[in-house]
């Protein structure tokens, strides 16, 4: 009987240390007051407090809401993020104008980024890259 109750208590604390809400949660600063925010692992989108998190960013506020979400991120020094989502999409975001370009393939993210003239410094880095270097 002993052995059962070790092994019940054994057993429900697990599961409330894995069930636990939030225990997986994260925020990465960015730049310009921009983070990423993971609230669960297929909800991970880059927005701002002055926005508010009901203002999804990256990704597009739809393809959010449909599953899409940030595995890849990136920034210059002081003015773009470059994100790439689940779905192989592309998004570059002009932090200072709050206007976000995407979703793009890689070679129209490739070529906005060009034309922007975006630094060679805002490579996209996977978020546990992310979350041990920043």
């Amino acid at each position: 009987m002993k052995k059962f109750k070790i092994i019940l208590i054994t057993v429900f604390s697990a599961i409330a240390i894995v069930g636990c809400e939030g225990a997986g949660d994260y925020e990465i600063e960015l730049i310009n007051g921009f983070t990423v925010n993971r609230s669960s692992s297929e909800k991970i989108c880059i927005s701002s407090h002055e926005y508010s998190y009901e203002k999804v960013l990256i990704p597009t506020y739809d393809n959010y809401e449909d599953g899409e979400y940030v595995i890849e991120v990136g920034h210059d020094k002081d003015r773009y993020i470059v994100a790439k989502t689940n779905l192989n999409q592309y998004y570059i975001m002009n932090t200072m104008e709050i206007k976000v370009y995407g979703p793009l393939t890689e070679e129209l993210f490739n070529n906005k980024k060009e034309n922007l003239d975006i630094s060679k410094d805002a490579i996209l880095k996977t978020l546990d890259d992310m979350k041990i270097t920043d």
